[in-house]
């Protein structure tokens, strides 16, 4: 098991971000299981680190990042976030201009908004 500590996740994430076909479903390498695999050798032989931890590593820190930005915002009635939580927020700020980041609004099922009103029109 390797040590991560902030000087190689930080680089761990800029070489993540340098290779868009690894996060970025819109990118048209993003399907081909050749090309990513070439990507994670090349992350792997340059942190010396084996491709399934990076692999794990990386599938850890996207599921940090949008948990973490579910949570209330700072100020509100949640907690305020962690040093951790906000850097990992601000260094994975390049998913939010990726497909992976696709924030969907949320309406309560009773909401009174006219596009949910309409769309369940026919329950009245």
């Amino acid at each position: 098991m390797a040590i991560w500590n902030d000087e190689i996740e930080d680089q761990f994430i800029s070489l993540i971000q340098e290779r868009p076909a690894l996060y970025d479903i819109t990118d048209k390498l993003y399907a081909n299981r050749i090309v990513k695999t070439g990507l994670w050798r090349e992350i792997e032989t340059q942190l010396v680190l084996p491709e399934k931890e990076l692999r794990k590593k990386w599938d850890s820190l996207r599921t940090q990042y949008t948990r973490y930005k579910k949570l209330a915002p700072s100020g509100s009635s949640g907690a305020p976030k962690t040093g951790r939580q906000q850097w990992i927020l601000a260094r994975l700020q390049f998913l939010r201009a990726s497909a992976y980041d696709v924030t969907v609004p949320s309406c309560s099922f009773f909401c009174s908004c006219s596009a949910v009103s309409a769309q369940w029109s026919f329950l009245s």
